[in-house]
């Protein structure tokens, strides 16, 4: 952590002392209940839960660079004797820089997750355990003229699993663009990658893509962006070759209403052993009551060979005071894998406080 710290410093590039640093904390604190949390077929098993976190975060900013520290720890407990208590936490660190043509970023993660919840999108196996997640992800962008920019970025993960149900692997990538703007309103990229997925249990994969993607905005309150491209996948036993495509809207139908959509389809690393094709949908909708009331209704969804998930969530939040704020939140969830089918519903309900 300390070699990421002092790099990301170097990106900001500026003397500490001309960084305006600024610091914020508080705490959580999240009561709900699930008819079936993990999420089985068979076997379904109720309970209530109670969530308390704390966060601190410090942050520095000038006219070229900027630095960001978070960290955040929780201890979630369970009335169900059956369901281990858990304990999970992330630390961040977000550094980037500015310059006339050149920009640089630095994004360093270490974040401890429940497998309940990390594996919804991922194997559909939520049982008790915990996935541990180390990233580094260091970027350039360069300016070439008024019209044209290339960029390259580097992603370094690790992921480790305190199950034997699940594989741990690395994952390394690398992506290389190119984009050019047609006008002040659409633009066309190009975008190469090269990954290698390593799993503990076996030998590596390696996948190549390549894409073409396209940018417009049709007014002031609506962009779209559509990009195509193919994959090749070579496993230590055979190889594919699949299409990644993706397709988003991003609409503010007035000052209250906003709406988003993405569609996407491409291979990933997984907990499985195995580096496979997914399907993926987001869908949200905000819409904001007054400057302290805010609602969100959202969809996610994701489809693989082996099993399809979908969720949708509805949520409002109210701001009671500048440091105080309150939310409630219902959630469906349904899991098709092979013959069997569930689902579960969730409610929520949180309270937190920061002090400004």
């Amino acid at each position: 952590m300390w070699v990421i710290l002092i790099t990301s410093l170097i990106l900001a590039y500026n003397p500490v002392y001309a960084h305006n640093w600024e610091s914020s904390y508080g705490t959580d604190l999240t009561v709900g209940y699930d008819d079936n949390i993990r999420l089985q077929a068979d076997d379904e098993i109720d309970t209530t839960s109670i969530d308390l976190g704390v966060f601190a975060g410090m942050e520095s900013e000038t006219e070229i660079s900027s630095v960001r520290l978070a960290i955040g720890v929780n201890s979630l407990n369970y009335s169900e004797s059956s369901i281990e208590d858990e304990s999970s936490y992330n630390l961040s660190l977000d550094a980037a820089r500015s310059g006339e043509r050149l920009s640089s970023s630095l994004n360093a993660l270490l974040e401890t997750q429940l497998l309940t919840e990390t594996e919804l999108l991922g194997s559909g196996l939520l049982e008790d355990g915990s996935r541990d997640t180390t990233s580094i992800t260091p970027g350039l962008s360069f300016q070439v003229d008024e019209r044209t920019s290339v960029s390259a970025s580097l992603s370094l993960q690790d992921v480790s699993y305190d199950t034997v149900s699940l594989t741990d692997f690395t994952d390394t990538s690398l992506s290389l663009s190119w984009s050019y703007g047609l006008d002040e309103a659409s633009s066309i990229s190009t975008d190469l990658g090269y990954s290698i997925y390593d799993p503990d249990d076996g030998d590596e994969t390696d996948s190549s893509s390549v894409s073409l993607g396209y940018l417009i905005r049709t007014s002031e309150a609506t962009n779209f962006n559509f990009s195509f491209g193919f994959t090749s996948v070579d496993r230590p036993d055979d190889s594919e070759d699949g299409s990644n495509y993706s397709f988003g809207v991003d609409h503010r139908l007035d000052e209250s209403n906003s709406f988003t959509l993405m569609l996407s389809n491409s291979f990933e690393a997984s907990g499985q052993g195995e580096v496979r094709e997914e399907t993926g949908l987001n869908l949200q909708w905000d819409h904001d009551f007054s400057e302290r009331s805010q609602f969100t209704l959202s969809a996610e969804g994701q489809y693989t060979d082996d099993r399809d998930y979908f969720s949708i969530q509805a949520e409002g939040d109210y701001e009671y005071t500048r440091e105080i704020g309150f939310s409630a939140s219902y959630r469906y969830r349904e899991s098709e894998e092979g013959s069997e089918n569930a689902n579960s519903s969730t409610i929520l309900f949180s309270l937190s406080y920061s002090p400004i």
